[in-house]
């Protein structure tokens, strides 16, 4: 019975290794291409190579079984072989070529042997049924997205022979919840496991100096991460979409913060900037909205455009650095904001760069401030007084506008560029503040919409207002009284001066303005 079972097999494959001579096209141990119609191959010992293309687009096979001598799988050999289900690799295999099995979206799972020391591109992309992987010691090269969009994919093992994870290797790899990085990887490349959404832990080996643009960005699952100290850039869009990033230990070797970096990671509550950096790029923290505080150190040199825009809960932000402007949008919509203290060191404020801090009551303005760009401080609703230092040059178009709580507002007394609807809807405003040379006070008013009720004074009229109150204070002493005294004095003149002169300019204009009409 055991021998009639035996002549069977032996029967059956010695048909099916006929049909697979029949049906292929093998030449100088290269396999070249296979043109039958069988579900389940055994390649001969004889073979050495997997050709490129051998296999390419067959919607039959289910199963393959490597020749015992075969070291090299050439590129795109088995790609979309969309019912493979298994294959049998033999322990001499030393390459994979790229997108070896690039489609294979029946593919379960499979043995990597000990010999492989290279992993081409894409090789297995889009194998969506792959849940398990082990990468066995003697792998030197995993190329670039070689599991991009292996959905299924739960348990990956990396070899500890890597030293770097390129580009993309494991981007949208969806169900990956941890993985461990080998001491030896010091580099990890562009998007390599960007839209691992399930990712919840992963640990940066100490010796990694390079993170590429997007390494984890769109990790929705991931909860804590630490930079290691030798990383000295943190790339664009690095988190970006870290919905549940809480904690994030940055080493003291980072000098650069790059554009989106933490991007609406919206539950990051604190972070502490290290005093290496020196720039902050545009929208690194745009829609961190659980943000409360921020230190910004000493050795920053410029902070980028909507850098904290949308931090909604952010109530503290300490700018301790010497940087020459606040660039637009910079700290748009933090509704939290309380407080503003800028350093000498700015000499321009960027269009909407508090624009919506509703919270916002108080600002120091520097001294050497020269321009504020339009809708600065718009709606910002609890700010009540702004006094303008002397260097300003230019104000431009609604840059108080809807500052609806806004009660007194100084300008600077010297000729300065103001823009239009510069206080439109500050419908709280009761004292403005003008510099003593303004002309063509109506057209002024009207151009910059300043309320009917609000009261229009001089600098000289509010000096001398300033030194009355202090003399009709009981505590100022007699000596202070006599010096008050004689500076009122002056100061009168000076008024009634002024109110002289402007009388005789328009008693000038008016002959000048009759003989015309004649």
């Amino acid at each position: 019975m055991s021998n009639e079972k035996a002549r069977k097999a032996q029967t059956v494959k010695s048909a099916a290794e006929l049909d697979l001579l029949r049906n292929s096209e093998i030449r100088n141990g290269v396999f070249i291409r296979y043109y039958g119609k069988a579900t389940e191959v055994t390649i001969p010992d004889t073979v050495q190579t997997i050709a490129e293309s051998a296999f390419a687009g067959n919607p039959r096979l289910t199963s393959v079984t490597l020749g015992k001598h075969v070291s090299a799988i050439q590129p795109a050999a088995f790609k979309d072989c969309t019912q493979l289900r298994s294959i049998t690799l033999p322990t001499s295999l030393r390459i994979i070529g790229a997108e070896a099995f690039r489609g294979c979206t029946s593919l379960l799972n499979f043995i990597l042997p000990r010999a492989v020391t290279l992993i081409g591109q894409s090789a297995f992309r889009e194998c969506r049924s792959l849940t398990r992987v082990i990468l066995t010691v003697g792998l030197e090269d995993l190329g670039a997205f070689a599991f991009c969009d292996c959905e299924a994919l739960e348990t990956i093992t990396l070899a500890d022979t890597l030293t770097a994870i390129h580009r993309g290797t494991f981007w949208g790899c969806r169900s990956i919840k941890a993985i461990e990085i080998p001491e030896t990887v010091t580099r990890i490349g562009r998007y390599a496991f960007g839209k691992c959404v399930s990712l919840e832990a992963i640990c940066l080996p100490e010796k990694t100096s390079y993170l590429g643009t997007g390494a984890f960005s769109e990790c929705r699952s991931l909860k804590s991460i630490r930079i290691p100290d030798g990383v000295r850039f943190l790339a664009d869009s690095l988190f970006s979409c870290c919905e549940l990033l809480e904690s994030v230990e940055i080493g003291d070797s980072v000098t650069y913060i790059g554009t989106n970096t933490f991007c609406t990671c919206k539950r990051l509550a604190e972070i502490r900037l290290p005093d290496s950096l020196s720039r902050i790029s545009s929208s690194a923290f745009l829609g961190c909205s659980a943000l409360t505080e921020i230190v910004i150190p000493t050795g920053i040199e410029e902070i980028g455009k909507r850098a904290f825009a949308f931090c909604t809960s952010l109530e503290r932000m300490e700018l301790l650095a010497e940087i020459p402007a606040i660039e637009e949008e910079c700290f748009l919509c933090c509704l939290a904001l309380k407080s503003v203290y800028l350093p000498d060191s700015v000499t321009r404020i960027g269009s909407r760069a508090f624009m919506r801090c509703l919270e916002l009551q108080s600002v120091r303005l520097p001294s050497a401030l020269k321009s504020i760009g339009e809708y600065a401080f718009a709606e910002c609703e609890a700010l009540t007084e702004m006094s303008l230092p002397s260097a300003l040059e230019h104000l431009d178009n609604h840059a108080f506008w809807d500052c609806t709580a806004l009660e007194t507002a100084i300008l600077p007394n010297k000729r300065l560029s103001v823009g239009y609807a510069v206080y439109a809807g500050c419908e709280s405003l009761k004292t403005l503040v003008v510099p003593d040379s303004v002309r063509l006070f109506r057209y002024r008013l009207d151009r910059w919409q300043i309320p009917t009720q609000a009261r229009i004074i001089l600098h000289k009229e509010l000096e001398l207002s300033m030194l009355f109150a202090e003399m009709a204070d009981p505590e100022t002493k007699a000596d202070r009284r006599e010096e008050l005294e004689r500076q009122i004095r002056i100061e009168l003149v000076k008024l009634g001066h002024h109110r002289k002169t402007s009388k005789q300019k328009k008693a000038r204009t008016k002959p000048k303005a009759a003989a015309k009409k004649k």
